[in-house]
Parts: C-alpha cells; sequence; structure tokens
C-alpha cells in the first residue's frame, strides 16, 4: 500500500486520507481462466472464516469494486475472474462441519473439494451423489454451478441433492435458505454463478453404497445414431452412462466413438466391501500403468495437440474398442469418475494459447440433429474438438 502522506500546518500534522478506490497492492495476483486462455490481474482475497469473509466484503464495499468468487478454478470461460477488481478465493474455508454416518447428511464449508468430501465419507460407505468429472471442483463452486455427472439423466445436478444452506449477502447478513425456508433465494442461488451472495456452509445427502467398486460395461459404437440408441435402450438400467465421441469422424462415421456405463454394486455383491472402500484402494496412483509418473504425461501428449496427432489417437482409440467388443468389469468408483485426474496439468499440453470448452444441453427429442450439426460444422469451420 502508498504510504500517507501528510503536510505540516502549525503544530500539528494533517492526515490525508487514501482514495476511496485505493486495495493494498501485496493482495494484486495474476489470475487465470480454467482454459489457461484470459489472465488478468486483480485483488485475490483467501478468507478462512465467515467473520473475515464479511471484512472482504466491507473493503470492497468501500473501494467501489465489484466481487467475483472463486473455488477450484474449473469453471470454464471467465466465471471465476474478475478482472481489476476483488476475487475471494474461498478454498481455506474447507471443514466438514457436521457429519452422520448413519443418514448420510453432511454439512461442509464451500472451500471443500469434491476430493476431500469423498475421502471423509466413503469408509462410512457412502459416495457423492453426483460427481464431476475431476475431484478438485468445491461444493460452494459446485452449488452454484449447479454441476452434472456422469449420471445427470437419472439423478439430476448437485442441487437436487442440497439439503439447506447459509447464504452470505452483498449486506453481510447471513440467511438460512432450504425447500422450505427461503425457498425462492435456495431456488434460485443454486445455480446462480454467486450472483445472489456466498453460500458460507452447505448440507447435502450422500448416495448410500454397498461396495467400493462398480460394474462398468464398455463398447464401441460406430456412430451418432448407435451411441444414442445405446442410451435409449441402457438408461433404464444403469447408475452411470458417458460417451466419448470422435469429433474428426465424418460422413457415415460421424459421432463415432466408445461408450461406458456402471451400476453400483447391491449389498452382498462385493465380498469384502470394508476393504474396496478403504481410500489406498481408490486413489489414482502415482505412476500410469505402474511405469510412466503422471505429472510428466502431459509433455508426451503435447505432439498430438493437433488434428493429424488427434485423428491418429482417436483412430487407435476406437479400434481398440472395436476389437475388444464389449467388456465387463469391475473398478474403483475414483477410476471411473475422475478421469480429467488421470492425467495432472493436462492442459499444459495445449500450449500458452490454452483451450475453450463448452458444453451443450440439448432436449432429448432434437438431440440427434443438434449433435450431428454441432459436428459438423466445427469440421466445415475447421475447429474440430
Amino acid at each position: 500500500m502508498n504510504p500517507i502522506k501528510t503536510k505540516p500546518t502549525g503544530a500539528r500534522h494533517e492526515t490525508k486520507a487514501p482514495p476511496a478506490n485505493l486495495m493494498p497492492a501485496d493482495h494484486l495476483e495474476e489470475v487465470g481462466s480454467w482454459g489457461g486462455v484470459t489472465r488478468s490481474l486483480s485483488y485475490v482475497y483467501r478468507p478462512a472464516t465467515a467473520e473475515a469473509l464479511h471484512e472482504v466484503l466491507l473493503l470492497a464495499r468501500r473501494s467501489g469494486r465489484s466481487v467475483g468468487l472463486r473455488g477450484g478454478g474449473n469453471s470454464y470461460g471467465d466465471a471465476a475472474m474478475n478482472s481489476e477488481n476483488v476475487i475471494v478465493d474461498l478454498r481455506r474455508m474447507n471443514r466438514v462441519l457436521d457429519w452422520n454416518p448413519e443418514t448420510g447428511r453432511i454439512r461442509v464449508e464451500p472451500g471443500l473439494t469434491l476430493a476431500q468430501l469423498w475421502q471423509h465419507v466413503l469408509e462410512d460407505g457412502w459416495w457423492p451423489p453426483v460427481a464431476t468429472g475431476t475431484s478438485f471442483t468445491t461444493m460452494g463452486g459446485s452449488a452454484a454451478m449447479n454441476v452434472h455427472g456422469k449420471n445427470a439423466y437419472k439423478a439430476g445436478p448437485i442441487g437436487d441433492h442440497i439439503l439447506e444452506f447459509d447464504l452470505m449477502l452483498a449486506s453481510g447478513e447471513t440467511i438460512t435458505c432450504s425447500r422450505e425456508a427461503n425457498s425462492d433465494v435456495f431456488h434460485a442461488a443454486i445455480g446462480g454463478f454467486g450472483m445472489l451472495g456466498i453460500f458460507t456452509s452447505l448440507t447435502l445427502q450422500m448416495k448410500r453404497i454397498y461396495s467400493g467398486l462398480l460394474d462398468v460395461e464398455t463398447c464401441a459404437r460406430a456412430n451418432l445414431d448407435e451411441m444414442f440408441n445405446y442410451f435409449h435402450e441402457n438408461t433404464d438400467h444403469s447408475d452411470y452412462v458417458v460417451g466419448w465421441i470422435d469429433s474428426l469422424a465424418a460422413g457415415k462415421a460421424l459421432g463415432q466413438g466408445d461408450v461406458h456405463r456402471a451400476n453400483y454394486l447391491p449389498p452382498g455383491a462385493d465380498p469384502v466391501p470394508a476393504q474396496t472402500m478403504r481410500l489406498e484402494n481408490q486413489h489414482l496412483g502415482p505412476n500410469l500403468f505402474g511405469i510412466v509418473p503422471r505429472s510428466i504425461i502431459w509433455v508426451f501428449m503435447q505432439p498430438m495437440m493437433s488434428d493429424v496427432g488427434v485423428r491418429f489417437v482417436n483412430f487407435g482409440k476406437h479400434m481398440l474398442g472395436n476389437v475388444s467388443g464389449v467388456k465387463r468389469y469391475r473398478q474403483p468408483h475414483v477410476q471411473f469418475h475422475f478421469l480429467l485426474d488421470y492425467v495432472p496439468d493436462f492442459k499444459r499440453a495445449y500450449g500458452q494459447g490454452g483451450l475453450i470448452q463448452y458444453q451443450p444441453f440439448i432436449p432429448k427429442e432434437t438431440a440427434g440433429d443438434a449433435f450431428r450439426e454441432i459436428l459438423s460444422l466445427c469440421q466445415r469451420r475447421g475447429l474440430p474438438n
């Protein structure tokens, strides 16, 4: 912060107050978007308590600056950025405030990550009802974006499993919201991008499980029609379904790819559930195939980050799926869910330009035609996924 200037006025000194919009320079940091496309300077604060959070809001109000919220920084685009204004990084508010292993009801602070959540509940026989593709999202960010998982068609987004939350308003007042109390704010704040206030605690209902493993089935599909038909035939009796698409394939092969689906094991199907639910039997190991350190894999991905390289990878992946046919096996929850965590810093493989990601949400009645048009349009413009 700049020193306060004084000037003599007779026998005493008069203090000149700093400008109203002056902020402490030691909080000025460069903040980047999830995809690495944009970066900007912001005044970043990391409160550890609700009281400290309130102080940040007061400071922002006095300085006339807006407040942006940031958790794990995994939101696409610039949702977790606030150029030349205040950013509240909530990752230090990451405590479990209450946990009931009998009912699966848990109350947490907004900075708790999905990884910290599943590690807290798994050995008691519970799992998060909605899991994103990375375990480094925070609960506050997940609620603000109302995130989905590979079971969205069945379990809905995370908001469907939030029972209650405390929300700090811009005034500093904190209100408790549920489907019964302040219900209008409850439904508006979930998926509200943090525009209505800041979650200071969230109460969620976990999913009871009877094994640390899932029954998984994988198979290759020749085009988008086959993939959608597989979805229609299997979603009613699957707990999770996800499709991987080769976006460079065209013509009759447009939308070819692989499908993964999974189901929870019923009671008694796992002979040693206490073992499969132990944390050490869930974590992704430090090495891929037990040999290559995951931390350096992004380096080997760099040469493939071109149309030619990706076409080669996609062709190999799809051919392997065709040769293997329908595969059925059991897989730990963590290995099935968190595909984006297999390669740490995978985004570095895209180079300095980063990447832009978007996800269209389309009614199922028009999804086939819409996705065909999206894939074709990207190819015509020379911008394949």
